[in-house]
């Protein structure tokens, strides 16, 4: 029997939470994603726990196609992240293997998880996780 589904019978006793991996979008930081989600973190607290974590890769600098859409954005002194980074062109995204080596880390260290939410770039990696679960078991 899976314990996590007799953790929350009818009865409403609660005896372990499920654990969330939350991956935030790109230009995001876990600190960012973290309060957006407030709501819903306080929603679940019964239920789940939200563990957040911050994309492996820094933006150092916006590529000239984004920089129309996002403006100006301080990152020296306010970091954001990527789980991986667009050529400027955005012919090539480079770093997605280094990405899945970092969750492989947070995965033996952190885990085991019971669900990943993402935002975004963050979703679209979700959905990478999960495709990748279903080819390798």
């Amino acid at each position: 029997e899976d314990t996590r589904v007799a953790a929350y019978s009818m009865s409403g006793n609660q005896t372990e939470r499920l654990q969330i991996l939350c991956l935030h979008g790109y230009l995001q930081n876990e600190e960012q994603f973290s309060s957006k989600l407030k709501g819903l973190k306080k929603a679940l607290k019964q239920v789940a726990e939200l563990e957040y974590v911050e994309g492996p890769h820094r933006v150092l600098q916006l590529p000239q196609r984004l920089r129309e859409s996002f403006g100006e954005l301080d990152l020296t002194n306010n970091p954001k992240y990527a789980w991986w980074l667009a050529t400027e062109d955005a012919s090539r995204y480079d770093g997605f293997d280094e990405t899945i080596k970092f969750l492989e880390g947070i995965f033996a260290t952190r885990g085991p998880f019971d669900g990943v939410l993402g935002f975004s770039q963050g979703a679209t990696l979700a959905a990478c996780l999960a495709a990748m679960r279903q080819i390798n078991p």
